[in-house]
């Protein structure tokens, strides 16, 4: 598995994201941007981590570009429900406790 500090520091960034002012569309791309760096195989030995990772990502690209140079994250939250995107604001912070979880594990099996 990854250097799960890398990833637990790019998911905590994007809970503060989450945590801010504004549309929770406007929040779930910042919090894209803190964790778009980290990869499915970042999760190798985790088979469902790399599914719960893969829902986020699949449901942030979801949509097409609507317009040239959009991107698939803008063009899938402009389209997205207030409800859907509190549900993946939702999927994130659980994401995060559970990285946060594999953290200690790993810690704990490092030192044995």
């Amino acid at each position: 598995m990854a250097d799960l500090n890398y990833v637990l520091e790019k998911f905590s960034t994007a809970i503060y994201s989450l945590a801010g002012n504004g549309p929770m569309q406007e929040r779930l791309h910042s919090a894209y941007l803190s964790f778009h760096p980290v990869r499915i195989s970042d999760f190798d030995d985790d088979p469902e981590m790399q599914a719960d990772y893969r829902e986020i990502m699949d449901r942030l690209t979801a949509r097409a570009e609507g317009h040239p140079g959009e991107g698939k994250v803008p063009s899938t939250l402009r389209q997205m429900s207030d409800d859907e995107a509190n549900q993946i604001a939702d999927l994130i912070i659980d994401f995060c406790f559970s990285v946060a979880r594999a953290r200690i594990e790993q810690a704990r099996n490092s030192r044995n």
